[in-house]
């Protein structure tokens, strides 16, 4: 687990793909517990709270709290603003915004629905088509998605419902290519109100397969 930044506040740090971010019934190591272990269970002044998690196949930067204060500032005003890098099948719009409403259903699963239903959730994202690549016949988009609304699974729900599944994702993708291997979704930027600071942005780009089919040499990736 990689740490971006700390100070006695907050910290930001990069969640390995495959990694839970906080306790589950699977038992398996998480962000919450390894962070916890990171600033030392017998520090009074430290109050850990997590205040955003990534699913468990994916990856990529999270912010946690380390003081009350952090807290109460995040958890009560918008402070952050995340985005992703999505690898989707298809030939994805330059730019679009979906608004679709979601309801959580067994098997720890997101579906669209109709509005009508009682359990059912707006949820909104936009994203803008970054670059469109052919590999063995198959269209394939790198997507910058920023969420408006923050629900169970969105953006794997919602571009899989808009014929835009993501590789690499074995609960969404009714395709499940065999040659990818891991999903093609990570949290690659983040942009806080520090309480104190003020903004802050932090970058990290995981650049193995399937984003490697995107870019060639690092200078690609400097013009994200």
């Amino acid at each position: 687990m990689k740490i971006l930044y700390e100070d006695k506040h907050i910290i930001v740090i990069v969640k390995p793909k495959g990694m839970p971010s906080q306790p589950d019934l699977s038992g398996d190591r998480n962000v919450y517990e390894a962070v916890l272990e990171h600033v030392g269970h017998e520090d009074k002044n430290i109050n850990l709270g997590l205040i955003q998690r990534l699913d468990r196949p994916v990856g990529g930067i999270m912010v946690l709290t380390k003081s009350s204060e952090a807290h109460r500032a995040f958890t009560q005003k918008s402070y952050l603003n995340k985005k992703y890098l999505a690898v989707v099948e298809g030939e994805a719009e330059q730019e679009n915004r979906l608004v679709d409403y979601l309801q959580k259903v067994r098997g720890n699963r997101t579906i669209v629905t109709s509005k009508k239903v009682p359990q059912a959730k707006e949820a909104i994202l936009t994203y803008r088509c970054i670059k469109k690549v052919v590999v063995s016949d198959k269209s394939l988009s790198l997507l910058e998605v920023e969420l408006e609304t923050g629900r169970h699974h969105q953006i794997r729900a919602q571009m899989a419902h808009h014929k835009l599944p993501l590789v690499g994702d074995t609960k969404y993708n009714v395709i499940k290519e065999g040659t990818w291997v891991d999903i093609g979704l990570q949290a690659y930027k983040l942009e806080i109100n520090h309480p104190l600071i003020g903004h802050m942005t932090f970058k990290h780009i995981n650049k193995e397969h399937p984003f490697d089919i995107f870019f060639k040499n690092e200078d690609d990736y400097e013009t994200l």
